[in-house]
């Protein structure tokens, strides 16, 4: 299952803030991480264990206007 928040006006808003100054995008990316760190708490709390291997594996990521919980652990 996948689960996508489209923000519209997203890049718009981005080059806006890169005029005025130029570390604001950084900034928004930053908090873009941090809500995904809110959903990868809640993924790791409610994710089975047996090895602990996948709640592990569960980290948040942003890049460039994306944002999102990436889960790599892999069956064995």
């Amino acid at each position: 299952m996948v689960a996508q928040v489209r923000i519209e006006g997203l890049r718009e808003l981005q080059a806006t803030l890169r005029r005025i100054d130029g570390q604001l995008p950084r900034l928004v990316r930053g908090r873009l991480r941090e809500a995904a760190g809110i959903v990868a708490v809640e993924a790791r709390a409610r994710a089975p264990v047996r090895s602990g291997r996948l709640r592990r594996s569960i980290r948040p990521f942003a890049r460039g206007n994306v944002a999102g919980v990436r889960v790599s652990a892999r069956r064995r």
